[in-house]
């Protein structure tokens, strides 16, 4: 990601003549710190649900390069930065959805499912292959 970042930082560097790209930069500040702050205090978390959390910050850095795409001309709506980022959202809230989803699962069959300790040996508890 700081790849891409930096990538964005230059482009918007060489073509800073407008206010576009001076809010580009802002965008993409913002996008380097939901980034970086999501994912090192996820890696810090034990309970799930919080890396869930914390993974939700970082996609959100993530979702802010498509606004920074933004919308292409002429490209049709596969094109466009804006509507990558709306089918982003949706995808990933099914997502969340699925995975708190099957927490809620493994506590409604007596399962502590808080932190990642929790999860280990799921795959011999629950026998899903018989």
């Amino acid at each position: 990601m700081m790849l891409i970042f930096s990538v964005l930082w230059a482009v918007s560097s060489i073509l800073e003549y407008s206010q576009a790209f001076t809010d580009n930069r802002v965008i993409s500040m913002h996008d380097l710190i939901a980034q970086t702050v999501g994912n090192v205090l996820g890696l810090m978390q034990t309970n799930v649900k919080r890396i869930l959390g914390y993974s939700s910050i970082s996609h959100s850095g993530y979702m802010l390069i498509a606004v920074l795409v933004g919308p292409v001309e002429g490209g049709g709506p596969l094109r466009n930065g804006l509507s990558a980022a709306l089918f982003y959202i949706v995808v990933y809230g099914l997502m969340n959805l699925g995975a708190f989803g099957v927490l809620a699962l493994l506590r409604s069959r007596g399962k502590a499912a808080e932190e990642l300790d929790d999860l280990g040996g799921l795959a011999t508890l629950l026998d899903l292959y018989d």
